[in-house]
């Protein structure tokens, strides 16, 4: 009962960053890009402390993410982070962040569904040890477009002289 209640007043703990476009980056993409790095943009209720770990779920839609990367970013500042299941990035947090501050979580080296689609939600959680002492479980979504195909075209030019 207590988590419909926060729903419904739009309470939530990692409240998403109103003043960026999306607070997930980038907001469309294209189906069967490899290698793409997300930007999420939160605003934390709570401290981040030394020690704890944010864990980033990416939608359903996004089969196996296969990071390729063993570092990610919060605020410009590297933390170690690993991929702890097809679709879950854990981040081990090395600095402390005061609460109620702007943070810009980067997530680099992801693969995007293979076909196009509109996704569910982004979810994050911080955890202190096993207890969740913040989280957004709707944080944001991703339009994933058809891919881009290289193509080579030819462009004839012609010139005509009036007389």
């Amino acid at each position: 009962m207590l988590v419909l209640i926060s729903l419904c007043t739009g309470v939530l703990g990692l409240k998403p960053d109103t003043s960026k476009f999306s607070p997930v980056q980038p907001a469309v993409a294209n189906s069967n890009e490899k290698a793409v790095d997300y930007y999420f943009f939160v605003q934390n209720e709570v401290t981040f402390a030394q020690g704890d770990s944010l864990v980033v779920t990416f939608p359903k839609e996004f089969l196996n993410i296969e990071m390729q990367a063993s570092s990610c970013q919060i605020n410009n500042l590297v933390q170690s982070c690993s991929q702890i299941s097809s679709q879950s990035i854990l981040i081990s947090v090395q600095n402390n962040f005061r609460n109620f501050q702007q943070l810009e979580v980067i997530i680099p080296s992801i693969s995007n569904p293979s076909y196009p689609t509109s996704t569910g939600y982004f979810e994050l959680e911080l955890l202190r040890g096993a207890q969740v002492l913040d989280s957004n479980y709707a944080l944001g979504v991703v339009a994933i477009g058809q891919s881009v195909v290289s193509t080579q075209a030819s462009l004839e030019v012609t010139s005509s002289t009036a007389g």
